[in-house]
């Protein structure tokens, strides 16, 4: 089975995270198919063993350019050489699927990431809420079968009758990259020093891409003021999501807390495993997949428990699934600065808690390994030739 996975993403395995279709190539390459991942051109072309890659020499960026890149002949050329396209992205899954379609009633299976009509409504950008509505359910009619990432996105598709051609498959990591990063001598005072952090006070760190209202870093911003003292804070990523806590550092003066922008992935890994002393989620309760049990399967709580740090989480409904106060991570009450200092003073107040919830989060993420999804979730079994 020759199988094509496209996106109009970047291929990257030092983003962060790493890109999901590279992952998922390496996992259905095992089972020998012969494959393919294409996507739009990456600063550097990234090397998966069993896969090529083929970068399309052109950028997606968003906006026009985003919609125009499906219609390029290299897309073309590279849906007609698979028996069997998996597509992530909205516009280049919409033609992927139509072009499969023209050459040959080809596999069509769509990486269904939820309904982002639904965030964008929420977001009051209704016109964009109402195109992106359409072109999801034209892309979901054309599938012939659905990858979900999430119990509650498959939840959704059973609302849409899709159901019964959707397989499960979370997005994994790969905890061993974070076991192979050897902790040099004096390689948290290295990492201090290039981030310009002046105090050997412990690091608390928030990873995300802070692009819509699913996040609170405000709240970690006023939490981390009532411990200005006691605690340093990193923010790592960027997006518009930050604004509001950057005027709220602005607004208190707090030299304790750092933005660094988005940060090579490998550089991620480091900070995580040789600086950080615990790693903050603040999810926003009122945003809606939060408050649904299952949805709470963030690669980047993940990579936290990889790195072996306790996760000092917001009590969503969402992350019962595998976050349990007192497990591998804390609990506090979402929106609310004083508890999340509270549990953050607790966890340097002691440091066995720490480093128990640490250990227990290694152990949790041992199930979280791509390979291990990629064999329960029925995926392999879609890819099999058919009778």
């Amino acid at each position: 089975m020759k199988v094509l996975l496209l996106t109009d993403y970047a291929l990257s395995w030092d983003e962060a995270p790493p890109s999901r279709l590279l992952c998922l190539s390496r996992e259905i390459a095992r089972d020998n198919h012969t494959v393919r991942v294409a996507g739009s051109r990456p600063k550097e072309v990234p090397q998966v063993a069993g896969v090529e890659v083929v970068p399309i020499p052109h950028r997606a960026d968003g906006g026009l350019k985003q919609a125009l890149f499906p219609l390029r002949k290299e897309v073309r050329d590279q849906v007609r050489w698979c028996d069997t396209v998996i597509v992530r992205g909205y516009w280049i899954g919409f033609w992927a699927f139509w072009y499969a379609l023209v050459f040959g009633g080809k596999r069509r299976i769509y990486d269904f990431h939820g309904m982002n009509a639904r965030q964008q409504w929420l977001d009051r950008r209704w016109l964009r809420s109402l195109s992106t509505w359409v072109i999801e359910q034209i892309i979901l009619t054309l599938a012939t079968d659905v990858i979900a990432v999430t119990r509650v996105f498959r939840e959704q598709l059973s609302r849409r009758r899709f159901i019964r051609r959707s397989v499960l498959l979370e997005n994994g990591v790969d905890a061993e990259n974070f076991e192979s990063c050897v902790t040099v001598p004096d390689g948290s005072h290295a990492v201090r020093r290039r981030l310009r952090i002046g105090s050997e006070r412990p690091v608390f760190v928030v990873v995300a891409h802070f692009v819509g209202s699913w996040f609170e870093p405000e709240v970690v911003v006023r939490a981390a003021a009532l411990l200005r003292d006691d605690i340093e804070l990193l923010l790592v990523g960027d997006g518009r999501g930050l604004d509001a806590a950057r005027n709220e550092q602005q607004r208190l003066g707090l030299a304790n807390v750092h933005f660094t922008g988005t940060l090579p992935h490998r550089a991620v890994r480091e900070l995580l495993t040789q600086l950080a002393y615990a790693c903050i989620c603040p999810y926003n309760a009122s945003w809606p997949p939060a408050r649904q049990p299952g949805f709470f399967v963030a690669r980047k709580v993940k990579e936290y428990l990889a790195a072996g740090k306790p996760v000092l989480c917001s009590d969503v409904p969402g992350r019962e699934a595998f976050l349990q106060d007192g497990d591998a991570c804390l609990l506090y009450r979402a929106g609310d600065s004083e508890d999340l200092a509270r549990r953050m003073k607790e966890l340097v107040g002691r440091p066995e808690l720490a480093r128990r919830l640490g250990a227990r989060g290694r152990e949790l993420v041992q199930g979280f390994s791509w390979g291990a999804l990629y064999r329960s979730s029925g995926l392999s079994t879609l890819l099999q030739p058919p009778a």
